[in-house]
């Protein structure tokens, strides 16, 4: 940047009067230029002064005492401004490891004396520090009667001379911007009273990356006005969030076209409060270096033009991260059979000669074969991504490079990728063109897909893509063919032939040709009469009839399976095991975590306001689903609703829901518990009626909390649907996250 070399300038400058003098009169010093060693020794960072002067109001400016020991506020930092340009006005940035303060001093060309990289230890006891429109910053008192009270204004520079001083040469190379994750993070934190989060971001050196100019049109400039107080010009970022960039028309860059196309730009993140519905975040750029690689803009890692390597998806892993995004690596092999948690690389088959078509295992560079150096994912059951990747129908695929859409994770005890679909839109193989498939497909059998009620089974297909659940989900209906059984004790032994030399099992499919370990689904048959009616030693008669059962949705074998079965219908008119049984008190009707997306909810969108597509949107970052209409720095007046498959409570005599929940900007506890709103239908959603969440004491806070247990006693021997209901006025739009949604039988 210009302050650099600006700087660089300086220093070499210094250095050549010094050789010169030397040069001249061997009686003067070697050096013209002193560097300057402070005498002052920080005592307190600036967070902790930042902390210690806080207040949610303002304006307000107060006078900064000695401490409670007697010792002076004495703070250091490196300067990560200059007002050489002209666009940051008479005000020096001072930041240390913690924190960033602005310093207004009444005089120009500051930069001349505090140059980008300076250290400055500051004694600030009687100094004076207050929020001039919400900035937190040193100034000197000045009344404003609109407000009846003091705000910081321009300190004189004597008085900022008499309290600081500084510490060796300016050091630019130990200042660098900090990367903003999202404008949208920075417009949903925008409150006079988030404290922490004003704290953390206000008069920050930040970059923002991929973002590109509103009004960007090879005509408009950064400022229309010369000599003009400044204008705003929105940036946009690829969510389509905004911050406008602050430039004063005394700027010597004020006229500067907008650049088009996208890119990524630097300059201090500033604050100025005028009202609710205006966000008061601002970037102001130094100088115009800071708008830097406008047409090659730097994408965030972990995006399909820019996915994460598998070294850095294993790294995220080790500190304990699990993000969402695409992941890059080369095919290196399968797992091998029978493996259900992974402790060596013997377990898995490098090279082509794959056995299984169920999942593929990708390394850092095509020659690895060190499980450290990995990682393994599933390929779903009837998805596009194992009909083209998989080793053991596609063994040119080995060493090729894949880029896959999915969660960060452990799967099967190693390093691996979770949560992918494997639909076309979520991987890339390379040197591949793989067909779209938006619209999916039913399996050959005409099995339609179903969510997993009496009315609508899941078919096997559905039950192998979902996996085995983290916890048993009980009276799950599935509906596929019977083709064969486990005479053994692995999943891999799966026999598809008569005749049938178990009774406990049998083997359910989609489809009646061709199956393998893993295309089926098993079964436990429990002692008595479902065992007698369904088992192929005793009735092979049921090879390939199609049946529907109910039971407990878990791990069996290993994998995705049916246990406890309790009822079944199967195809010549049989069936058997009465009603579906009441499941034991505390046992798991219904669940979603929202972990890795919506899952198996639907939204409603009622009424979204101008500008937006949508109000409920799925969290990667915290695992969540999240209702917010604040949007391009306002509220809206919106309404939607997030909606739960049916929930059959026809088999218990009690029932509770509960959730976690987050709520944010709701101005009131009042609010909170109208517009964000949990609801419950017997109607499939013709009608809602609310209930009463008794853990919600929280409308301002980011932190989750339970719901408390909900009641749902009401609604037991009944079918339902359960919705999250979000409203907002263009005076009050909250931000609402929930996860962990669970019913419960009691």
């Amino acid at each position: 940047m210009i302050l650099k070399k600006i700087l660089y300038g300086f220093v070499v400058a210094a250095g050549a009067m010094g050789v010169a003098s030397c040069q001249d009169d061997i009686s003067k010093p070697e050096s013209a230029y002193e560097v300057p060693q402070a005498t002052l020794k920080a005592n307190t960072t600036i967070m902790e002064v930042k902390e210690k002067f806080w207040k949610n109001e303002t304006p307000y400016c107060e006078e900064i005492p000695v401490k409670e020991n007697g010792e002076h506020y004495i703070i250091s930092g490196r300067v990560i401004s200059s007002d050489r340009e002209g666009n940051v006005f008479k005000c020096v940035y001072l930041r240390d490891e913690t924190g960033a303060l602005p310093i207004s001093i009444n005089t120009y060309n500051l930069w001349l004396t505090y140059r980008v990289g300076q250290e400055i230890v500051v004694d600030l006891t009687g100094m004076y520090i207050g929020r001039y429109s919400g900035l937190l910053q040193l100034g000197y008192p000045k009344w404003k009667a609109s407000a009846n009270n003091y705000e910081p204004t321009f300190m004189a520079v004597e008085f900022f001379e008499e309290h600081k001083q500084l510490n060796g040469l300016p050091e630019p190379s130990k200042v660098e911007p900090i990367l903003v994750p999202s404008i949208d993070e920075l417009n949903a934190n925008r409150a006079l009273n988030n404290g922490e989060f004003l704290r953390k971001w206000q008069g920050q050196l930040v970059r923002i990356n991929n973002v590109h100019f509103k009004n960007a049109d090879g005509k408009t400039t950064l400022c229309a006005e010369y000599h003009s107080s400044g204008e705003n010009q929105p940036l946009v970022d690829a969510s389509g969030a905004e911050l406008n960039v602050r430039t004063s028309g005394y700027a010597s860059f004020w006229n500067t076209v907008l650049p088009e196309g996208s890119g990524d730009v630097v300059g201090m993140l500033g604050y100025f409060y005028s009202n609710e519905k205006t966000s008061p975040w601002q970037l102001v750029l130094i100088d115009i270096d800071g708008l830097m690689n406008f047409g090659n803009p730097t994408l965030p890692e972990g995006t399909e033009k820019n996915p994460w390597s598998v070294d850095r998806a294993i790294e995220m892993q080790r500190n304990g991260e699990t993000p969402i995004g695409w992941t890059e690596g080369y095919i290196v092999g399968t797992v091998a059979p029978e493996v259900e948690t992974i402790t060596s690389a013997d377990q898995i088959q490098w090279g082509a000669s794959a056995t299984l078509q169920n999942t593929v295992v990708i390394g850092a560079t095509p020659e690895t074969k060190d499980l450290n150096a990995c990682l393994v994912m599933s390929l779903p059951q009837g998805s596009r991504m194992r009909e083209y990747v998989a080793l053991a129908t596609h063994p040119e695929n080995l060493g090729k490079k894949l880029a896959v859409l999915g969660t960060l994770d452990k799967y099967m005890g190693a390093y691996g990728i979770v949560g992918n679909t494997g639909s076309a839109a979520d991987f890339r193989l390379e040197g591949v063109d793989v067909p779209d498939d938006n619209n999916p497909v039913n399996p050959p059998s005409g099995i339609p897909d179903g969510s997993g009620t009496k009315d609508s089974p899941y078919n096997p297909d559905q039950m192998l893509a979902l996996g085995a659940p983290s916890a048993a989900q009980a009276n799950v209906y599935v509906k596929g063919y019977i083709v064969g059984f486990v005479p053994g004790k692995s999943i891999s032994e799966a026999a598809f032939a008569l005749p049938a030399t178990s009774q406990t099992n049998i083997l359910i499919s989609s489809k009646l040709d061709g199956n393998s370990s893993s295309t089926v689904v098993p079964v436990q048959l429990p002692a008595g009469a479902v065992r007698e009616a369904l088992n192929l030693q005793d009735n092979p008669e049921n090879f390939g009839k199609m049946v529907t059962l109910c039971g407990s949705f878990e791990k069996y074998f290993g994998v995705a399976g049916l246990k406890a079965v309790s009822s079944y219908e199967i195809e010549g008119g049989g069936s058997g095991g009465g009603e579906t049984p009441t499941p034991p008190s505390g046992q798991t009707i219904f669940s979603a975590t929202f972990a890795s997306g919506q899952e198996t909810f639907t939204i409603e969108n009622i009424t979204l306001g101008t500008g937006m597509s949508y109000v409920w949107n799925f969290d990667d970052r915290y695992s969540c689903m999240k209702a917010s209409a604040f949007v391009g720095g306002s509220n809206h007046a919106a309404e939607a609703r997030l909606v739960s498959p049916e929930i059959d409570l026809s088999a218990v005599s009690g029932a509770v829901l509960t959730y976690d929940q987050a709520c944010k900007f709701f101005a009131s506890l009042d609010n909170a518990k109208k517009m964000a709103a949990c609801e419950v239908s017997v109607d499939g959603g013709a009608s809602w009626t609310q209930l009463v969440a008794p853990g919600l004491k929280d409308y301002d806070s980011w932190t989750f909390a339970s719901s408390g247990s909900i009641d749902l006693k009401a609604y037991a021997g009944k079918k339902i649907k359960i919705c999250f209901h979000y409203t907002s006025t263009d005076a009050v739009a909250g931000t609402w996250e929930v996860k962990n949604v669970k019913v419960t039988s009691n």
